[in-house]
């Protein structure tokens, strides 16, 4: 399928290469420019082209997606506070797929691509950043988006607003904790960082750093006393579709940008299609009939409403090349113990015990069919990961009878030779088959009696939270494709945070997360995320981390221009270059 990569990369690691040289020289005040990318060309404000006849194969322009979605939205469409997967699915093609910068859709996991900003130079010491905005960006009510709407936004992602209970950002950290954030001259933003980030266009082109709340519409709201969602201001963005409506639990519509800034290699403006529709349908086999007979284009991503097996074998029957499906892998499962609170997981040996028992690939095959990936912390495809985890002790399927009778050797040593009891919470829905395959395992292996508590996401979560927990299988982020985005988050490794899939205290995992924000090379960034993978999954097993559920949808074939989002099913999603060829 064709797929145009956006506009020129910021080819990180050969940059960094060469600013260490120039750094030996300059000052740390002096910004030393980076080699600039070339600007994507921005077209001027035109309206959709008149149709001509279109060569085969180039993206033809017109028509409406029928994009299913999952569920109703939450937090009223704000990135700064939701980006599960149903909201990614709207705020993409209303915002943008990301800020400053974007994952570039070519190469996803080695550079990121300009998007907001044209061009950036860096100091010697990579604590100032300074980036210059394209000049020609438009909010969807006309207003030009300029730095100082980039400085308002930052400032309410990092400090919300505590006279109208507004909190900062779930992606504050995404910024990378700036001392300070300054509107220079020709639309031009400077940041400067408390610590040296070597690879801070990365870390800030995670997806969910969309640029939201135009500073025109949101500030005045704001002086009065009043928080602001994006409801209050007409949920207007600067990406390539705006919004048209919301009828709650039946359909949300958005409507092509007419002045939005992209243009194809081919010199025609963005995006191609003459909308979205997302009709909001929350049961699985809902979507699916809904797919099958033709009401819906493509059916949504993620949780509940993934193609079970089955379903895409009968599919592919009635409907052969008519229909791919795509996997995207949204995140690893993980079985964590709150080491927090007196209990036989806090005994290391415990705990790789229970890591070498599970038939990982068995069950992965079993409950995701063709698509199943065992894995670790990253995702199994990415240079991140350490090539050769599948031998590793508990991953290697051809010495699982070594490693059982070694588990139990552990559990004895430990003088838990009989097992012991402990309650697992578990997410209600397509999670339950996952516990109830980690219990049997355990119960069957290692005597170890699991009592299940099922409860709702939101009550998973606040036990997530608040560390009220014994046993809990968590979904992991982790599996980001960039590593800088895993430091940012680095409670999935190493505290007891909300975001916390490893619950523990050890100032080591921090350690060793810093590295990878050191790493002046790929090669480096690559040594540092195996190091943390190696210490918090084979080291110290703080969780025992299972397989990425591949959630695969399904794609009617005349759909063109998609990208398998690959580890990370909030990215790539924003349609400005999806056609339909029909």
């Amino acid at each position: 399928m064709f797929r145009h990569a956006r506009g020129r990369m910021l080819m990180l690691g050969a940059v960094v290469a060469s600013l260490a040289l120039v750094g030996a020289c300059g000052s740390s005040e002096d910004p030393t420019a980076t080699p600039q990318p070339t600007a994507t060309a921005i077209p001027g404000a035109t309206s959709t082209p008149a149709p001509t006849a279109t060569p085969v194969g180039m993206p033809k322009f017109g028509g409406i997606l029928m994009h299913a979605i999952r569920s109703d939205l939450k937090k009223q469409l704000d990135p700064m506070f939701r980006n599960a997967i149903p909201e990614s699915e709207v705020q993409q093609p209303l915002y943008g797929p990301g800020g400053l910068v974007a994952t570039c859709e070519d190469d996803p996991w080695s550079r990121s691509c300009p998007y907001l900003a044209e061009s950036f130079e860096v100091n010697a010491d990579f604590t100032v950043w300074t980036f210059k905005l394209r000049d020609n960006v438009l909010w969807h009510d006309g207003v030009p988006l300029t730095a100082e709407d980039f400085e308002f936004w930052a400032d309410l992602t990092l400090n919300g607003r505590e006279n109208v209970g507004r909190s900062e950002s779930r992606e504050a950290s995404n910024l990378g904790n700036p001392s300070s954030i300054e509107v220079l001259a020709n639309n031009t933003i400077r940041i400067t960082l408390n610590s040296p980030i070597i690879n801070y266009p990365i870390l800030i082109g995670d997806p969910g750093l969309e640029m939201s709340h135009p500073k025109h519409l949101t500030e005045p709201l704001l002086a009065s006393g009043e928080d602001v969602a994006p409801p209050d201001i007409g949920y207007v963005g600067a990406g390539p579709f705006k919004f048209l409506l919301y009828d709650k639990g039946s359909v949300v519509s958005l409507r092509r940008f007419e002045q939005y800034f992209e243009e194809d290699e081919f010199g025609r403006q963005l995006p191609y299609l003459d909308g979205i529709d997302f009709p909001i349908i929350a049961d699985r086999e809902a979507m699916v009939a809904a797919f099958r007979a033709g009401r819906v284009d493509t059916t949504g991503r993620g949780n509940r409403v993934w193609f079970l097996p089955e379903q895409i074998e009968t599919t592919r029957k009635q409907m052969g090349d008519d229909v791919f499906f795509t996997p995207v892998p949204s995140g690893y499962r993980t079985l964590t113990f709150n080491t927090s609170i007196d209990g036989p997981w806090t005994d290391e040996r415990v705990r790789r015990a229970i890591s070498l028992v599970p038939d990982f690939q068995l069950a992965a095959t079993a409950i995701y069919g063709e698509f199943a990936i065992p894995a670790v912390l990253f995702f199994p495809d990415s240079p991140w990961v350490t090539p050769d985890y599948m031998t590793w002790p508990g991953k290697n399927p051809w010495t699982k009878a070594a490693d059982i009778v070694e588990a139990k050797r552990l559990m004895a040593e430990a003088g838990f030779a009989d097992g012991f009891e402990v309650s697992l919470t578990c997410r209600s829905g397509s999670w339950e088959p996952e516990c109830e395959w980690i219990v049997e395992e355990l119960r069957s292996k290692l005597n170890i009696s699991m009592t299940i508590d099922i409860v709702d996401n939101a009550t998973r979560g606040d036990r997530q939270c608040e560390g009220s927990y014994e046993a809990i299988l968590n979904g992991g982020s982790s599996n980001a494709k960039f590593p800088e985005t895993v430091h940012a988050q680095v409670g999935p490794f190493a505290d007891v945070s909300c975001s916390s899939n490893f619950y523990n205290n050890d100032p080591h995992i921090t350690e060793l997360t810093d590295a990878i924000l050191q790493g002046k090379t790929f090669d480096e960034r690559v040594a540092a995320a195996r190091a943390v993978e190696q210490y918090v999954v084979m080291d110290k097993v703080y969780g025992i981390t299972f397989f990425a559920a591949p959630y695969p949808f399904a794609t009617r074939s005349y759909v063109k221009g998609l990208q398998n989002p690959i580890s990370n099913p909030n990215s790539m999603q924003d349609s400005t270059r999806w056609w339909i060829d029909k």
